[in-house]
This record gives C-alpha cells, sequence and structure tokens, in this order.
C-alpha cells in the first residue's frame, strides 16, 4: 500500500497536481433534483480518516458518525468496499474501488450518483 501511495504522489508532484490536492474540500454538499441533500466525505463526516462507511461497521457505530450532518445521503469512500444502507434515516453509500476490485461480487459498486440540472 506505501508504495503504491508514493507512485501516486510522486506521478501527481512530476505532473504539478500535488498542490492541487490542499485546495479540495474535505465535504462536498449538494441538493439532487428530488431535493435530497447530498453529503460527499473521504471516510466520514467526522474524520477523513478512521472509521468509514462499511458493510461490516455495526449501525451503531455508523450512526453517530452521520447523525447532525443535515444530509439525507452522505456518501463516502476510504474502505474501498461497496455498500448501500439506511442508518437512522439517513443512507450511507460507498461506492467501492475503482482501482482495487473486491473480489466478492456483492460487495462490487453497483451504481453511480450524478446531477443534471434541467434547463427551461
Amino acid at each position: 500500500m506505501a508504495a503504491g501511495i508514493g507512485w501516486t504522489r510522486g506521478v501527481l508532484d512530476q505532473a504539478g497536481l500535488l498542490g492541487v490536492l490542499d485546495d479540495l474540500p474535505a465535504q462536498l454538499r449538494l441538493r439532487l433534483p428530488s431535493g435530497a441533500a447530498v453529503l460527499g466525505v473521504h471516510a466520514s463526516p467526522m474524520a477523513d480518516d478512521g472509521p468509514g462507511i462499511d458493510p461490516a461497521i455495526p449501525g451503531e457505530r455508523l450512526g453517530p458518525l452521520l447523525a447532525g450532518t443535515g444530509a439525507d445521503v452522505v456518501l463516502g469512500g476510504h474502505t474501498h468496499t461497496a455498500t448501500d444502507r439506511v442508518i437512522g434515516g439517513i443512507r450511507a453509500l460507498n461506492p467501492g474501488s475503482t482501482g482495487l476490485l473486491c473480489p466478492a461480487p456483492a460487495a462490487r459498486p453497483t451504481g453511480f450518483l450524478s446531477k443534471t440540472t434541467a434547463t427551461p
């Protein structure tokens, strides 16, 4: 894993893009045309590292990470394990991984979220 991170860091640095990462927000909020509030994070709304939205984390531990976000849907990655759960009325999604394929078909990403704006 460390070698992969080092390689990625080197490629981004050579391309002059490493500094771009510093400018990325820790959270991304948007509202879908349906009115649903979506929050995108790396691991969880509480931290950029540590427990993320993972199918193995018990609802009693995931619930407090989602509570108080003001979101109807929270998208998080970090664990690279696809999941789609509803905890305390909040839909918790992890799209899985595009680079680290999970062996179990049930753990593979199965959908995408897109936001479109209607034009008059």
